[in-house]
């Protein structure tokens, strides 16, 4: 080979060199914005979804809110009635008295019944006492 072959393939096998490391260093800085690029949409999405539940979130939040101001309310109603709620002791007297008026209901039902068996005894005779014309006395 002579000597400008020589060169000429050095500067070819450069420019190789030179064009394979533009289409590299092309090929780096393609993929980083493209990367770059990915990865900025992927950060807009991932924050308009994070708004998005932040949103919905908050307003779970609030319903909860409500439930707990809610539930509070109602506690407070049944701590006023259990303040309002008669003792073991009361309950205990209220419920002799009950037994007491039943066992006088019953004793009243008895007499009623005796009462009920006394006129229908007296009411045939009665009838015919009645219905039969009695001289009565003049005064």
């Amino acid at each position: 080979m002579n000597e400008w072959g020589t060169i000429g393939a050095a500067l070819r096998d450069w420019i190789t060199v030179i064009a394979m490391m533009a289409a590299a260093m092309g090929a780096y800085f393609g993929l980083r914005f493209a990367t770059r690029r990915a990865l900025e949409d992927a950060m807009d999405r991932a924050a308009a979804d994070n708004r998005d539940l932040e949103g919905r979130l908050s307003a779970r939040h609030g319903r909860l809110e409500e439930r707990v101001v809610a539930l509070e309310r109602a506690t407070d109603r049944l701590a006023a009635q259990l303040k309002e709620l008669p003792t073991r002791r009361e309950w205990h007297e209220v419920s002799t008295q009950i037994a007491e008026v039943r066992g006088e209901l019953k004793a009243t039902a008895t007499a009623i019944e005796g009462l009920r068996g006394l006129i229908a005894r007296v009411e045939q005779p009665l009838a015919q006492f009645l219905a039969t014309p009695h001289d009565r006395p003049r005064r």
